[in-house]
């Protein structure tokens, strides 16, 4: 019986796709595990980089290829959580994960330490194991993370979410959380903080202070360059949707992601209709009215800074009711 499934996604990823593959295949445990690629839609040669490791590997990896119509434009954070989304279905592992195909596993323990915590009776009210993971800067300097956490055991989700943060690379979930979770998972919203939101806040995180992934930076990620407006509406209307489904985190989500909140007023002066229109669109979709109303920030900052003001009073409240 398959005890983890590792879902890896690559998209014209043809560098790293060996890096990623041998940071799992090192990993030594006593059970088996399976590897689901999702491709999506590449051009470059990730997929015959693929092809080769499943020769090498009969059997072991299956690849599930997003095609794409040529000529067409895609919004790169749907297409993304479409490919994620995708290859839940083929899941057979008692417990699940996900990696980016630009980053890697760095410690062969890893399976190994994190399937012996969540097996353990004493931990069944876990929803998922964490760890610490590497941060690998473009110039080739490095460094921890940040996840405000000091030490090894269980976490409860409501102080997680407040103070906390681990990287998705890290994260380790329950396959039986699935079946539950179904009537939330949304595309385009399917990516990185909603993952570790929905399939962790049923239950503790168990955190290892073990540093067992590296997380590269790339010149074309999300709050790079010109799309630094794009990912912050994009990250923030996840945010909004969370508060609509899940109320009762509501506060706690004004709290938690306020710095993202000033980011987007800084980067006010980015504003365009005419590119951010389908991010409007997605916030209507998705419920996220504070973000669809800056459509009309079309007076400059001002309505930007009225937006921002609401939020300083909503963290306010929230922390006069912790106090």
């Amino acid at each position: 019986m398959v005890k983890l499934s590792v879902l890896v996604t690559f998209y014209n990823q043809e560098e790293y796709v060996d890096r990623a593959m041998n940071g799992i295949f090192s990993q030594k445990t006593n059970f088996d595990y399976e590897i689901i690629i999702g491709d999506d839609g590449s051009s470059d040669g990730t997929h015959r980089k693929i092809e080769e490791w499943q020769e090498k590997y009969p059997g072991k990896i299956r690849l599930v290829v997003q095609p794409r119509e040529p000529g067409k434009k895609y919004l790169s954070g749907e297409r993304a959580s479409n490919n994620r989304l995708s290859l839940l279905k083929y899941i057979t592992g008692t417990y699940f994960m996900y990696l980016d195909g630009d980053d890697c596993y760095c410690d062969e323990s890893k399976f190994q330490k994190q399937v012996d915590i969540l097996d353990d009776p004493k931990n069944a009210d876990c929803s998922c194991c964490a760890h610490n993971v590497s941060f690998i800067r473009l110039d080739g300097t490095s460094s921890i993370l940040r996840t405000n956490i000091k030490k090894s055991g269980k976490v409860d989700f409501g102080y997680y979410w407040w103070k906390g943060y681990f990287h998705p690379d890290s994260l380790m979930f329950r396959s039986s959380s699935i079946n539950q979770k179904q009537k939330v998972f949304r595309n385009p919203l399917f990516n990185d903080n909603y993952i570790t939101f929905v399939f962790s806040h049923s239950g503790k995180i168990y955190f290892l202070s073990d540093v067992m992934a590296s997380y590269y930076e790339t010149d074309n990620g999300i709050w790079n360059g010109q799309s630094r407006t794009v990912g912050l509406m994009r990250t923030l209307i996840i945010y909004e949707y969370i508060s609509y489904v899940y109320g009762k985190y509501k506060q706690s989500n004004y709290f938690r992601f306020i710095p993202l909140y000033y980011m987007l007023l800084r980067n006010s002066n980015e504003f365009s209709e005419e590119r951010l229109s389908p991010y409007f669109q997605m916030a209507t979709e998705c419920h996220a009215e504070k973000i669809a109303q800056l459509k009309d920030a079309d007076k400059g900052k001002l309505a930007v800074k009225r937006f921002f003001i609401g939020i300083i009073y909503r963290v306010n409240a929230a922390i006069k009711r912790i106090v």
